[in-house]
């Protein structure tokens, strides 16, 4: 029997099957059926990857995290690459929140476009400094390009476009309207949308145009999401408002966008602290204009909650600051001091130690944006799983003030903050050491 007239029995049975019984389907079949179905996105896309039929300009595929946007992007992309109709003379345009992120992510990644290609269809790939090129073998050529970058868009004659998490990019509008849309001009001429919601006004009256379709998914309709993953997610995030916007993919009504609401639970009276830590946020300068360096003290209950302790941010020079830590780290018998390194790399640990050379001390790597640093330990509070010692007026003025994207003043108190309870409550203790959270924010 040919692999064309196996599929669709196959498409029958693989439905509700368990991963180790397709293992063992997949292995029963010969060569050319293996290759056929694994190949075969009709075969695999679940109902809400589906690209729309009809006659549209953007699909919105608004869906909650771990419901396979980047794998139903890519798979979309090289499906669209093979039908020389829709792209003509055009070419694609692939475009990731940053450089980095489009390459990792969209192109080489386990999800992205050269991993989920055909066996007879892969492209070759040639990255570059801010940009890169995919070829498939039919001569189309796709873009890889940045949302922190959008303007290079504008020197492409598009077909398709591909935006991946466009309400994380720094202003989606403008870029949107200024530079993505005018670009997208050529043959299909249709742009692709994967991306969380956020409570933006933009992402409203987007939808809302005529010529926009928008397919809505949760977390829970991938049943090829992994256990582990699923649950990390839900760990994160299930029971919060945010869980709403990141499992489910719906658009909160708070159109503010701030992470925290003020509400804040407070404690006169600490638990057994069975660890605490000092994180530093450091700035780069001391002037009255500098940022502040953050330094903020999170211990971790007895009781598995956690528990903001003191504030000492300010704008502290660095013959200030480093005292003021090990003061912090010796009257609260912390265990450790975490600080963020990618301003000031090996300098920041050797200031700490010249004060106390025996200090535990661990340096972080920022490899996220403050984006989704905040956003799983603002589902802590959400989850009521955060406490503070008293009151620290700054520190949450800032939290509630800070909006992601609108507000340009640093959040440093905030940054320390994260860091901190990162390393008490949350699977990845540092960016700097990779663990399950990093990989699935």
């Amino acid at each position: 029997m040919s692999a064309l007239a196996t599929l669709p029995k196959i498409a029958e049975m693989i439905h509700g099957l368990a991963p180790d019984q397709l293992d063992a389907l997949i292995q029963s079949l010969g060569p050319e059926e293996a290759a056929t179905m694994l190949d075969s996105w009709d075969l695999w896309k679940l109902p809400h990857q589906q690209m729309p039929g009809g006659s549209w300009r953007r699909w919105v595929a608004q869906w909650g995290r771990g419901a396979g946007k980047t794998y139903a992007g890519a798979k979309t992309i090289n499906e669209i690459a093979r039908d020389r109709d829709k792209i003509r003379t055009g070419e694609i345009a692939i475009i990731g929140r940053t450089h980095s992120q489009t390459h990792r992510d969209l192109i080489e990644g386990p999800s992205g476009i050269i991993a989920t290609a055909p066996h007879d269809f892969v492209p070759r790939w040639f990255p570059g400094k801010g940009t890169g090129l995919l070829i498939w073998p039919n001569g189309i050529r796709g873009h890889a390009l940045s949302g922190d970058a959008s303007a290079s868009v504008l020197g492409i004659n598009a077909a398709a476009v591909w935006a991946d998490e466009l309400m994380s990019w720094p202003d989606p509008e403008t870029a949107w309207w200024e530079h993505i849309e005018p670009a997208c001009r050529i043959g299909w001429a249709r742009l692709i949308i994967t991306s969380t919601p956020k409570p933006h006004q933009f992402l409203r009256d987007l939808i809302e145009l005529s010529d926009t379709v928008v397919t809505r998914a949760s977390m829970y309709d991938n049943p090829l999401l992994a256990a582990a993953s699923r649950a990390a997610f839900e760990k994160v995030y299930k029971g919060t408002r945010r869980g709403a916007e990141q499992i489910e993919g719906e658009i909160l009504d708070d159109l503010g966008g701030a992470f925290w609401r003020g509400d804040f639970l407070r404690v006169e009276n600490l638990p057994r602290l069975v660890r605490v830590v000092v994180a530093v946020d450091p700035a780069v300068t001391s002037t009255d204009e500098s940022d502040e360096t953050g330094i903020v003290v999170v211990g971790l209950g007895e009781d598995g909650r956690g528990y903001v302790l003191q504030d000492d941010s300010g704008r502290w020079d660095v013959n200030e600051w480093p005292a003021r830590v090990i003061a912090l780290y010796r009257y609260w018998r912390a265990d450790r001091v975490i600080a963020e390194v990618n301003n000031g790399g090996d300098m920041v640990g050797k200031v700490i130690r010249a004060v106390d050379k025996n200090v535990s001390y661990s340096k972080i790597v920022a490899t996220r944006g403050k984006v989704l640093r905040a956003e799983p330990v603002a589902a802590l509070y959400e989850q009521e799983k955060v406490s503070h010692y008293g009151i620290h007026e700054t520190l949450e003025k800032q939290q509630i003030s800070w909006i992601p994207g609108t507000t340009k003043k640093s959040p440093d108190r905030v940054d320390a903050l994260v860091y901190g309870l990162t390393e008490l409550m949350l699977e990845d203790p540092s960016e700097g050491r990779s663990g399950p959270i990093d990989a699935y924010l």
